[in-house]
């Protein structure tokens, strides 16, 4: 007999998880594949997913958003793919796993990946370097009404990465504290870009800092929430626990949109102090 642990690991001296470690116990329901992005395009806003270390393939500027293993980034040494951009995993050198898929949400949506809609495609996700990247679109000022950013296995003090030689190990305390500073870091280089840019000057606008999942414990899911505006006071705490579908009700209700699946239940409440709002 298994039990399955709250960050989807399944052990067996484990006793089972009320609620699969979520907040509520969410009945089971018929999925409906349209996210945020698929909203904001109706409305005729714009969207980008900023991936760190996004794999680059065959050809400069061509990028690998469909490589779900995650193994492969374009910090690869060289020659690691084949020069007509054919199958990666035929490569013998190893690499990093520093990008992974499934911090790409949107590459996992069907219409998406077929691009019929170039709004709603793959080109909207693009690496931090890129010409179109997030830190040129800082500098232009040309940042989406939504970003989604998401830097690498090192840089989101996950850890762990495999695929070549040990890197961002958290095996020791020690470790475990270089991987933190490093993931500080990089929340500090990227708020100190988007509050260097154009973008944050106008309108109204929020950074939004929070996490996926805890350190791995075999407890309910809990994680910090840090937003930033350039319209209200900060400094504010909000006791209330909250979930991820609060997070996008919240944006939803930000942009004018209509709430998606469980961001339509009652449980799922508006963040309003944590935006400034009341």
């Amino acid at each position: 007999m298994t039990a399955q642990q709250c960050n989807g690991q399944i052990e067996g001296w484990t006793a089972p998880v009320a609620k699969d470690c979520a907040l509520y116990a969410y009945p089971a329901t018929t999925y409906f594949g349209k996210t945020i992005a698929h909203q904001l395009v109706e409305r005729g806003m714009t969207w980008k997913s900023y991936q760190e270390s996004l794999p680059m393939v065959g050809q400069p500027g061509v990028y690998g958003v469909n490589y779900a293993d995650g193994a492969f980034s374009n910090l690869s040494p060289a020659g690691v793919f084949n020069a007509d951009g054919g199958s990666p995993t035929t490569a013998t050198t190893p690499v990093q796993k520093l990008y992974a898929v499934k911090h790409d949400p949107f590459a996992y949506f069907a219409d998406i990946e077929s691009g019929t809609n170039p709004r709603l495609s793959l080109a909207h996700v693009v690496d931090f370097d890129s010409d179109q990247g997030l830190w040129a679109d800082l500098q232009t000022g040309n940042s989406p009404n939504l970003s989604v950013i998401v830097p690498n296995q090192c840089h989101d003090m996950h850890g762990f990465v495999s695929g070549g030689p040990p890197i961002c190990s958290a095996g020791t305390a020690q470790e475990a504290g270089y991987l933190m500073q490093e993931g500080d870091a990089e929340v500090a280089k990227i708020v100190s870009a988007i509050k260097a840019s154009n973008s944050w000057r106008f309108g109204r606008d929020a950074i939004v800092l929070t996490w996926d999942e805890n350190d791995y414990g075999n407890v309910a899911n809990k994680v910090a929430m840090l937003v930033d505006t350039n319209y209200s006071q900060n400094g504010q705490q909000d006791p209330n626990f909250y979930d991820h579908f609060s997070l996008l009700r919240t944006m939803e209700t930000g942009f004018g949109l209509p709430c998606l699946n469980h961001a339509c239940d009652s449980t799922s409440v508006v963040m309003d102090r944590m935006f400034g709002v009341r």
